[in-house]
């Protein structure tokens, strides 16, 4: 379950089956909506604070895209409005390679 998304993906919910799966299952606890900004910067910027480090250009973000797929896995950092991401490949084998991306 995600901590923070945007408002477009909340936006995009269908709550009938979401709540049919949910009492069928006898788990209407489970239809927990989480705290939704905007857009991603300000989930970003928001939830920043609430990892506990006071500097927050030593936050790193973790991006999966795609759950079902976790041979790719982004990480990235912040310096003031500049972002600097780093994408993990991960590949069959035992290497990891690297590469840089910007990301404004």
């Amino acid at each position: 379950m995600a901590d923070v998304v945007t408002n477009r993906l909340v936006e995009r919910i269908d709550w009938a089956p979401t709540t049919i799966n949910s009492l069928t299952a006898n788990t209407p606890a489970a239809i927990r909506t989480p705290v939704h900004f905007a857009t991603d910067r300000e989930c970003l910027e928001r939830f920043a604070p609430t990892v506990g480090k006071l500097d927050l250009s030593q936050v790193t973000y973790g991006w999966i895209r795609n759950s079902m797929e976790l041979d790719r896995i982004d990480s990235a950092r912040t310096s003031g409005r500049r972002w600097s991401a780093t994408r993990i490949l991960k590949s069959r084998q035992p290497s990891i390679s690297n590469s840089t991306d910007t990301i404004i």
